[in-house]
């Protein structure tokens, strides 16, 4: 130890011999050494806590990346529903016998059929009507879709969406039975240029009682007829039997139908029109008028072609 050492060491032996610590002084100087420390130690774990916290927003943001890059390309939405535009016809309305295609066949079940003869259901089909779409499919795998704009008094409008895998301009469609406004409104063509009825092929087809929704299909090859007002001429006519023309143009429609309530005749109901006449394709009268007998359903001398034969 040098000369500058032990100097040194007795100054400071010195001063701490002359230093008196009263116990009140060192229990305040302990109290406040505990309030730092205490200070130092809640700074200390808030620092973590903000470290610990600002990781987990990190991971939790990583984990977020993950995800949104693994699903990329997949939308977990659910798919919007789609809106159902409201149809221009009711179901009820649907059902019936129309005109515009052919002839067209609607029942409330789901089916039909089309042609354009006297067997209107020559080809069944199913239906579908929703919203503003109606959809057909027939006995032959043919799918037909219309996209429906209008309806109005009896006539229906629409656009083709598929025709049997052809294509079609914008369809009009007329009911004529049951009776709608615009059926109704079917003039009797002239007569000019007719010739006398002497078979039965002469008057085939379908016809419709103008003014009204009777309609008359006749079977040129059957030599048989269906009478009905009601949308139902193929499967439940108000009146059916067989037809029968002789020489002098008289037409006679022989009913297969029991007679009306109250009537009994020998030879059952029958309808016979007289001095028949036809312009072909077009509209035929009977000008010696019409005599009904315990019929079913009452029938005028003059009728308007609906259908091709």
């Amino acid at each position: 130890m040098t000369l500058q050492d032990r100097d040194l060491e007795r100054a400071l032996a010195n001063l701490a011999a002359e230093v008196v610590l009263e116990r009140a002084d060192v229990d305040a100087a302990f109290t406040d050494f505990t309030e730092r420390s205490t200070r130092a130690s809640h700074r200390r774990r808030g620092q973590r806590l903000a470290a610990a916290a600002a990781a987990m927003v990190l991971l939790l943001g990583g984990a977020t990346t993950y995800w949104a890059v693994s699903d990329r390309g997949t939308d977990r939405r659910p798919p919007p529903v789609p809106a159902v535009t409201p149809s221009v016809i009711s179901a009820q309305d649907m059902v019936g016998l129309w005109t515009g295609l052919g002839l067209w066949t609607f029942y409330a079940d789901g089916t039909g059929g089309y042609s354009n003869n006297a067997d209107t259901l020559e080809t069944p089909f199913h239906y579908t009507l929703k919203g503003n779409k109606l959809g057909v499919r027939d006995a032959t795998g043919c799918d037909f879709s219309f996209r429906l704009t209008s309806y109005r008094e009896g006539k229906l409008a629409g656009d083709v969406l598929e025709f049997c895998g052809n294509t079609a301009p914008p369809v009009s469609l007329l009911r004529l039975s049951p009776a709608s406004p615009s059926g109704r409104e079917i003039p009797m063509f002239s007569m000019t240029g007719a010739t006398p009825v002497r078979r039965v092929a002469q008057v085939g087809g379908v016809w419709i009682m103008p003014g009204t929704g009777m309609l008359l299909a006749i079977d040129g090859s059957r030599a048989t007829y269906a009478l009905d007002d009601r949308g139902n001429l193929a499967r439940s006519p108000r009146d059916s039997g067989t037809v029968a023309v002789s020489s002098d143009g008289t037409v006679t429609l022989t009913s297969s139908q029991s007679p009306s309530t109250g009537c009994s005749v020998a030879g059952g109901p029958r309808t016979v029109l007289r001095d028949v006449r036809v312009v072909a394709a077009q509209s035929v009268e009977a000008k010696g008028g019409v005599t009904p007998t315990c019929t079913r359903a009452t029938v005028q001398a003059g009728w308007v072609m609906v259908s091709a034969r």
